[in-house]
């Protein structure tokens, strides 16, 4: 089997008839027909996403779920209402696919914030999203 650089075993699937490769360097799928030559090459659906929070509203933790779809430097964070960074979840480098990440309602000392409303922010290269949630005490 021919591997470029950049595929990863869990980037192939066999389902029967055609080999599925999944580029995420190109954003694209490629079907191999594994009895002739066809190749056929598809946009890949999953781009950069932040997922809305669950649950939300919440009272101990939520779950942040998010999307990337190239290798980048990946940062997660959790602001008040005013705009004050209350604390960073994640921030490292990550390979595409899907994540999730915690938050217990604290900030970056360890100590319960109060109830309110607060931003949480995706980062990831150029791409950036942030959306809100409600904590409750």
């Amino acid at each position: 089997m021919v591997r470029s650089p950049h595929t990863n075993p869990r980037d192939l699937a066999w389902d029967g008839q055609y080999i599925w490769v999944l580029s995420w360097q190109a954003a694209a799928i490629y079907q191999v027909d594994v009895g002739g030559v066809a190749i056929e090459e598809q946009v890949h659906p999953k781009g950069y996403t932040l997922y809305a929070n669950s649950p939300n509203p919440f009272n101990s933790s939520t779950t942040i779920r998010y999307a990337i779809q190239r290798t980048d430097i990946v940062k997660l964070t959790i602001y008040d209402e005013l705009g004050r960074l209350v604390r960073t979840l994640v921030n490292t480098e990550k390979q595409p696919g899907d994540y999730s990440a915690v938050w217990d309602g604290k900030d970056s000392r360890g100590l319960k914030v109060s109830g309110g409303f607060y931003l949480y922010r995706l980062k990831a290269g150029s791409f950036v999203q942030t959306r809100g949630m409600l904590f409750l005490k």
